[in-house]
Order: C-alpha cells, then sequence, then structure tokens
C-alpha cells in the first residue's frame, strides 16, 4: 500500500491474496473498512487480477468479492493461487497536519475464517509528494496509472536525473540523461506490472513520485 501525499493527493492500495489451503478457493471476499479521514467519494478502481465486483457502504466499508474465481491452491500453482485489488482515494479536506491515516483489510476465502492483512500506517506530516516536499517546484508524473511511456514535466525546476525504485527496494531504471525541457518521456514497457517511486533529482533536493505500471 502506497501514500501518495497530502490531502490533495492520490492514496493508492493493492490488496494482495493467495490460497495457502489445500483445495481451490471457489470464491474470495475481501472486507476494508476505510479511514474516516478518506473521502469515499473519490473511491477509483485501478485494476484487479480476476474479474470482480465491490460496494462500498455509507459507514465506509469496502467490500470485494471475487465470485467464482476457483483459485487454485499453492501447493498445485504457487503463481496461479495469488491475486489482488488495487484502487486509489483521497483524504477529506482540511485533515490536522499530524493525523494517521491507517488500513486493514479482512480475507475470506470460501467460508472460512478472514486472513488479515498487516496495518499501513500512513503519517501525514511525513507526505512524499512533490506538491508537498517542495511547493516551489511543480512536478508532475502522468498517466496514472502508466503502460509503456510515463511522462515526467517539471515547470519551474530543472531535472538532472531521475531513478525508479520498486516497493521492495531494488532499483530497476535510472538515468542523469535527460534533455533540457520541461517534459520527459519516460519508456517502461520492460517493468513488470506494481507500484514503484520514482526519486527525481533536482538541483537542491531529490523528490518521490509513486506511479503504476499496468499493462
Amino acid at each position: 500500500m502506497l501514500n501518495n501525499g497530502r490531502n490533495d493527493d492520490v492514496i493508492t492500495y493493492t490488496i494482495r491474496f493467495q490460497n495457502t489451503g489445500n483445495y481451490p478457493a471457489e470464491f474470495v471476499r475481501i472486507v476494508d473498512t476505510l479511514d474516516s479521514k478518506i473521502d469515499l467519494k473519490s473511491f477509483e478502481f485501478l485494476s484487479a487480477s480476476h474479474a470482480a465486483s465491490w460496494s462500498i457502504s455509507g459507514s465506509g466499508v469496502l467490500t470485494i468479492r471475487f465470485d467464482d474465481i476457483n483459485l487454485v491452491d499453492s501447493f498445485t500453482d504457487n503463481l496461479a493461487s495469488q491475486g489482488y485489488f488495487a484502487y486509489t482515494v483521497r483524504l477529506k479536506d482540511n485533515l490536522a497536519a499530524n493525523a494517521t491515516l491507517s488500513n486493514t483489510a479482512n480475507i475470506y476465502f470460501d467460508f472460512n475464517q478472514a486472513i488479515v492483512t498487516n496495518t499501513v500506517q500512513n503519517n501525514l506530516a511525513l507526505p512524499i509528494s512533490a506538491s508537498n516536499l517542495n511547493r516551489d517546484h511543480k512536478i508532475y508524473l502522468y498517466p496514472q496509472p502508466a503502460r509503456e511511456y510515463i511522462t515526467l514535466q517539471s515547470e519551474e525546476a530543472a531535472v538532472i536525473g531521475y531513478s525508479i525504485m520498486h516497493l521492495n527496494g531494488a532499483l530497476v531504471q535510472a538515468s542523469t540523461k535527460l534533455n533540457s525541457g520541461s517534459l520527459h518521456v519516460i519508456k517502461i514497457d520492460h517493468l513488470s506490472n506494481g507500484s514503484y517511486v520514482m526519486k527525481v533529482r533536482l538541483k537542491d533536493r531529490e523528490v518521490a513520485l509513486p506511479f503504476i505500471k499496468m499493462e
């Protein structure tokens, strides 16, 4: 799960699951109670490993259903036994600068007891979006999600170089050979689907911009 900054930015959550039982799971249900600081109307589906349906209650409970998924067990096929659901949300306006955002999901395979995911916490006093790290430097990364190419745009600050990191910390791409313009089109078609962070080097600092790569 990745936090993309403060109140005016997008937060991306990815819920991953795997059938580690002994038999295929006919259906998978995920119950994710969204933090009260989330603007429920801002929910936007990004992608999923299998056909899915979802709904959000008035109290902020996101229910995701993978009906007839027939997810094989990990003993039969480790890769095919996995799945995910990714979405974005925005924060409500006028939150306290030191507010903490948390997210935990419960995953049900058929009628078995819930498997509880790790709890992800984001401290809003420590944003990673460019607009909050340096309000004098307007930097954008689009489209979101990206497929073959992603565009890095810097309106005021000159970009010296960049590096792309996977969420596991691995460096997957880097360059210091950029043109002198404000737009930089970067080829990413060789990257695997998933969430990444692009660290952009400016003259006086480094900023981090998250993005999602998908086919």
